[in-house]
């Protein structure tokens, strides 16, 4: 017996919205990583300590920002899930919402990612252009 889906794949809403959905972050993609990428200090990379820690806040507030910021990623996540199958940037997004949720190693993930020569050779021509030094890896 074949269950009813919970919503009708003929609307053009729908398609409207997966459209609308892919273009934004598609557009936040294209903006937010070079944006990120050059912000980088040269020797972020180098030393463990990862970014500068935040000034401390009630603990209430800080677990309301975390538990934000992971479900934001989730929501991206299964966003950018079902874009590999729909119209959309899906591993773009999955990108994304890898680098909101908390994850053990995701530096270690980052460091190997950006060892690779030649996105190593992209970014620094990126950062080169926006007048940043080179990555320190």
């Amino acid at each position: 017996m074949l269950e009813r889906l919970p919503f009708d794949p003929g609307d053009a809403r729908l398609w409207g919205v997966a459209f609308a959905l892919s273009v934004i972050t598609l557009a936040a993609g294209l903006f937010l990583i070079p944006v990120v990428l050059i912000g980088l200090e040269p020797d972020h990379f180098v030393h463990e300590r990862g970014l500068p820690r935040p000034p401390r806040r009630h603990p209430l507030v800080h677990a309301l920002l975390v538990f934000s910021r992971n479900a934001l990623g989730l929501f991206l996540l299964v966003l950018g899930v079902a874009m590999l199958v729909l119209p959309g940037q899906g591993l773009l997004t999955i990108i994304a919402a890898l680098t909101l949720i908390t994850l053990p190693g995701k530096r270690r993930l980052a460091r190997y990612l950006l060892s690779r020569r030649s996105l190593h050779r992209l970014v620094d021509r990126l950062r080169a252009r926006a007048g940043r030094p080179p990555l320190q890896l």
